[in-house]
């Protein structure tokens, strides 16, 4: 402990031995600091304060589960976490209050020899819509006990910033689609700050146990400013079954935030190869082909007229098992509309195939 903080440190400490009593002081006393001060998401910027008033730092317990919880959107602590007590950047600091420190004097009946807390430091005097960041968690060592949270800076699972306006993760989409007895599901990010990769979770009710469904972490890319596609396929489904995803993105401190939940019901596998007669039928200008699709493969869906001549290929690619709809708007392969008269329909799948007639009814 340097000597100008210590000298700040047994002021605080004599003002609140004068204010609750020796005794209470001594069995339930912790000392939170920062040597080392904390910085905003660009890892550059201190927080700010002043000896009256500063950047929001919180102390919290962990709770009986032992693990940080995410606050919600008010700032308020979640799960089973507590709040011990706030103080701002710049207390106990008044010369140099700009630096992102702080040293603050907590009692609470939670502070006890063996409780893990942390700290939490905003980036405004107010908790909502603002970054935070959390410190490692610290098991406190005795009744009166102090420890530098600064130094988790020096670790390299640092703390950072993230939340409010900075996003350690910023998610363009998150889709699960049904492949007949597997989910694919996708995920793109715009950007990705200190993400070490993902893992998936999986229920069958929105607000039932969620089950982690990826064995190992899937790679995020750190850092990067780009795009980033990802894909996971979910084989343990059953059919005609719904259920919910949540993607977890993991920081490089390991925190997870998750995104979701979305949701779908899962379809039979098919049994068969099939084409369906178009609806409606006869039609002017548009139609609906449904096709099934027995196993993943090559697949081509195309229109012909009664003289046998291509006018227009509606599928030509690789699709996965499962119930397909495709319409045709009655143009051919120019952009230009058909006439009217008997068209043919062929589906080719493998060896398989087959063909439906169509009239078109001006």
């Amino acid at each position: 402990m340097n000597t100008k903080r210590c000298f700040y440190f047994c002021v605080l400490w004599l003002l609140g031995a004068a204010t609750v009593g020796w005794t209470q002081l001594f069995t339930t006393t912790f000392e939170a600091y920062t040597s080392v001060g904390i910085m905003e998401a660009d890892n550059v910027t201190p927080l700010k304060g002043n000896s009256q008033r500063g950047d929001l730092v919180q102390l919290l317990w962990v709770g009986p589960d032992g693990e940080i919880a995410e606050p919600d959107s008010f700032g308020n602590p979640t799960a089973d976490d507590s709040l011990l007590g706030v103080t701002h950047i710049g207390y106990g600091y008044p010369f140099n209050p700009d630096e992102g420190l702080f040293a603050a004097v907590f009692r609470h009946e939670l502070l006890r020899t063996g409780s893990k807390v942390y700290v939490r430091a905003w980036n405004d005097s107010v908790a909502e819509k603002a970054a935070y960041g959390n410190s490692l968690p610290y098991v406190i060592n005795s009744d009166f006990d102090s420890h530098d949270f600064g130094l988790d800076f020096l670790e390299d699972n640092a703390w950072r910033m993230h939340g409010g306006s900075f996003e350690p993760v910023e998610l363009a989409l998150f889709t699960a689609m049904d492949e007949a007895g597997v989910v694919l599901l996708r995920w793109s990010t715009y950007s990705e700050t200190d993400n070490l990769g993902f893992y998936l979770y999986r229920a069958t009710a929105r607000d039932s146990g969620r089950l982690r469904i990826t064995d190992q972490l899937i790679d995020g890319a750190v850092n990067s400013q780009t795009l980033h596609t990802y894909y996971f396929r979910d084989r343990q489904v059953e059919a005609n079954q719904k259920y919910f995803y949540w993607l977890a993105d993991v920081s490089a401190s390991g925190v997870e935030r998750l995104h979701g939940p979305i949701s779908l019901i899962t379809q039979t596998r098919p049994e068969a190869f099939a084409l369906q007669q178009n609806f409606p039928n006869p039609f002017n200008p548009t139609t609906s082909i449904i096709y099934t699709v027995k196993e993943a493969g090559p697949v081509r869906v195309q229109i012909f007229n009664i003289m046998g001549q291509l006018v227009r290929t509606l599928v030509n690619a690789s699709q996965s098992a499962g119930r397909y709809d495709v319409l045709w708007d009655g143009r051919d392969m120019n952009n230009q509309p058909v006439p009217s008269g008997t068209y043919l329909c062929m589906m080719e799948a493998g060896n398989y195939r087959t063909f439906i007639k169509m009239t078109m009814a001006k």
